[in-house]
């Protein structure tokens, strides 16, 4: 593999990225290959966010 086939667009932060807008961009920002830190007040609905994101989104690299 590249590593313009890896590489990231860019870093964005993203508040609230488990309900509404946030979560909107965060699954447009995933696809266009953007590396996102998610900020979310719930350590519950950000582990769901995320095991629902590797499912959707499985050739992301997602750390912690």
């Amino acid at each position: 593999m590249s590593s313009s086939a890896t590489a990231s667009k860019g870093v964005a932060v993203i508040t609230g990225s488990t309900g509404g807008i946030g979560k909107e961009v965060v699954g447009v920002l995933i696809q266009e290959g953007w590396s996102l830190v998610l900020a979310n007040r719930s350590p519950d609905k950000s582990t769901t966010q995320i095991d629902e994101l590797k499912k959707e989104f499985p050739e992301a690299r997602y750390g912690s």
